[in-house]
């Protein structure tokens, strides 16, 4: 400080002298590395978390949705790069905001729940085999499940894996949620008026009570004298069931499927 100064004082005293103090004692090396070290062992299991459960599920999220990752693809073990054509087709499909609004999103290895089928539903599990088999022999997928699908028993992954898995977490999560799988779940999400109607659309109701009426705009649907009913009217069809029977309607479905001209309808 004393030479900056002296220099400063024998010119014009008019240059900026800057003054540093620093504590001549010196802390250990090896005790700031050391609180390094600890402080990174607290974090370590942070760090940890957010690589496993969001940096590389992201990473390897972006890899499968740029690469054309089919059933044939994943038995055979490679997958052809497709870029942004995956989104391309997602965004312009007229099925998007539906599957927005019903989406059910799995996330596994097919390792895995292959090895969970094969132990806890052994008859869905042949049939995959079977689809696999087919693929491999080099047949093209639609013909193959238009084929083999039909055969393999119906039953939601939720009651043929997931309820028997022993290799399951289950976390707490703080957000509303309801299995939407049927049309009564419509009242626990819509408000219903003093009657407990639920209307949605161009629908009119007189005398009616606990009926849920669904139908598109332009087309008026009226409700008269009736109780407990679901009335549902889309551009192509009209469905109407009792609220108890509600759960039957895969009966129906079935019964229009087995017509000639039942994929027109479904």
């Amino acid at each position: 400080m004393s030479n900056s100064s002296l220099t400063s004082h024998s010119r014009k005293g008019t240059e900026t002298v800057a003054v540093v103090v620093t504590d001549p004692r010196k802390r250990r090396a090896s005790r700031l590395v050391g609180s390094q070290w600890v402080a990174l062992a607290f974090a370590a299991p942070l760090i940890a978390y957010l690589l496993v459960f969001y940096a590389f599920p992201l990473i390897r999220s972006i890899d499968l949705s740029v690469h054309d990752y089919t059933i044939r693809a994943f038995v055979q073990g490679s997958a052809e790069f497709v870029g942004f054509a995956n989104y391309a087709e997602v965004l312009s499909s007229p099925l998007f905001m539906t599957a927005l609004w019903n989406t059910g999103i799995f996330v596994w290895s097919a390792r895995v729940v292959l090895d969970s089928f094969q132990r806890n539903a052994p008859d869905v599990f042949a049939g995959l085999e079977k689809i696999a088999a087919e693929l491999r022999a080099g047949r093209k997928l639609p013909k193959v499940l238009e084929k083999i699908f039909p055969t393999i028993p119906k039953i939601a992954v939720d009651y043929a894996v997931l309820e028997k898995a022993d290799n399951v977490v289950v976390l707490p999560a703080g957000f509303d949620w309801d299995d939407v799988g049927s049309w009564t779940a419509l009242t626990r999400h819509f408000k219903a008026d003093a009657a407990g109607n639920i209307a949605r659309g161009d629908v009119e109701l007189d005398a009616a009570r606990d009926n849920v009426v669904i139908s598109q705009p332009g087309h008026l649907v009226g409700v008269y004298g009736t109780d407990g009913l679901i009335v549902v009217h889309t551009d192509d069809a009209t469905l109407v069931v009792p609220k108890s029977r509600a759960g039957d309607i895969k009966k129906l479905l079935a019964q229009i499927a087995a017509r000639k001209d039942g994929k027109k309808w479904l």
